[in-house]
């Protein structure tokens, strides 16, 4: 087997544009036309690849001013209905769909300097039985990395239910 087209620069860019679909085969459909990247391709590497919130945080920190902006946390559930047998899907509340679906839960957290402009800054795949951490657990990892980084902002904002968080811990 060949050496793989997608790379870890390559997979973080796209995090980094990517508003909405976090896929394989979104990253397929956008890929420069030279580089003729299958889905496929796209997964076999992630699956080899192991890349994590760092890399991302890695690519980010070079495009963003740490002393201005808003840190914005959300969790999103990519649908993976069609999937009857892969890693990480469960079945878990969308609120996209307003319903129980079967998917991969991300909780993520975006520096944010205007209405357009945002950067992803880190994420947590939520895989209670692996990691044993619920979202406002991965949440406060979070938050804490934040701080470490020296990210420095205006206001925090997320969800309502992120408010069940002990105020302590959210004091600098």
């Amino acid at each position: 087997m060949g050496k793989s087209k997608c790379s870890r620069e390559l997979y973080c860019k796209f995090l980094e544009v990517t508003s909405s679909r976090y896929s394989a085969l979104s990253l397929s459909e956008v890929a420069p036309e030279n580089m003729s990247l299958s889905h496929d391709s796209i997964s076999r590497w992630l699956s080899s690849a192991k890349v994590q919130p760092k890399d991302l945080w890695e690519a980010a920190r070079k495009e963003i001013d740490v002393m201005r902006g808003i840190l914005a946390f959300d969790d999103v559930v990519i649908d993976k209905s069609r999937s009857s047998k892969m890693e990480l899907v469960k079945r878990q509340y969308s609120g996209a769909e307003h319903r129980v679906i079967k998917g991969i839960g991300v909780v993520n957290a975006l520096w944010q300097t205007s209405k357009d402009d945002y950067t992803p800054i880190d994420y947590r795949i939520w895989t209670p039985p692996e990691d044993g951490k619920t979202k406002n657990e991965h949440f406060k990892d979070m938050l804490s990395s934040a701080k470490k980084r020296g990210l420095t902002p205006e206001m925090v904002v997320a969800d309502s239910w992120y408010s069940s968080l002990p105020c302590r811990r959210l004091a600098r």
